[in-house]
């Protein structure tokens, strides 16, 4: 979203989907990306990790270098907890959490809302599954 809505870049012109998964059509890629990505494995799923280079440089170059630090904070998340968490059954605590990404539980929230403000430009209820759970349990 961040890459159509607030950089610009038309993703589905440049990539295709191969059994369900999206990945890069090298032969679309502007030739300023393919300068500027020398090292991208072109046969890979498109994934948080190889998007950050396309939202770095279309972040500076539009000077909207906010939205990529979010991107990139939020990367470093992913890599350093989500995928522990997500693929092998583990409890993780606060303290575990902090070490691990760097940043607390509530940082991390706030950078999505702040990333959703510059995607949507605007803000979010926030407490909407705490709503709809409230619904729920009311008819329960």
């Amino acid at each position: 979203m961040l890459l159509k809505k607030s950089l610009n870049i038309p993703m589905d012109d440049y990539t295709f989907q191969d059994r369900g998964v999206r990945k890069y059509e090298e032969r679309k890629l502007p030739d300023i990306y393919k300068k500027e990505f020398i090292n991208m494995n072109y046969k890979t799923p498109i994934n948080t990790s190889n998007l950050l280079p396309l939202i770095a440089y279309e972040a500076v170059k539009q000077n909207k270098v906010r939205g990529y630090e979010l991107i990139k904070n939020l990367r470093d998340f992913e890599k350093n907890v989500r995928n522990i968490a997500a693929h092998e059954i583990s409890a993780i605590s606060k303290d575990t959490f902090k070490n691990n990404a760097g940043t607390t539980c509530e940082k991390i929230i706030n950078d999505i809302e702040k990333l959703y403000q510059i995607i949507f430009a605007g803000n979010a209820n926030w407490n909407s599954y705490d709503h709809m759970n409230e619904k729920i349990m009311q008819y329960l």
